[in-house]
C-alpha cells in the first residue's frame, strides 16, 4: 500500500509542479516532529530524500549532519 501511494505521489509531482513543494514541506514537518520524540535525537535520511533533507535544513526545519556518506537530521536548538 505504501509503495502504491509513493508511486502516485511521484506521478502527481510530475503533473502538478506545486505538489512537489507541498510534499517536501509536509515531509520536513513530519521529520521535525519525529525529532522531538526520537529516542537518540537523530533521524536517518533515506538516499531518495537527501534533496528534501537539504532543503529542510536550509529552511530551518532541522539540522543536517553526516556520518560519512550517510545523512541524518538533528533538532535545532531552541532560540530563546
Amino acid at each position: 500500500m505504501k509503495l502504491l501511494l509513493a508511486a502516485r505521489m511521484r506521478r502527481m509531482a510530475q503533473w502538478i509542479p506545486a505538489w512537489d513543494s507541498w510534499a517536501r514541506w509536509v515531509w520536513c514537518r513530519k521529520q521535525r516532529k519525529q525529532l522531538r520524540v526520537a529516542e537518540h535525537g537523530v533521524v536517518w535520511v533515506r538516499v531518495e530524500k537527501k534533496g528534501w533533507a537539504l532543503w529542510g535544513a536550509k529552511n530551518g526545519f532541522f539540522g543536517l549532519e553526516w556520518a560519512g556518506p550517510l545523512p541524518y537530521l538533528r533538532a535545532l536548538a531552541a532560540s530563546g
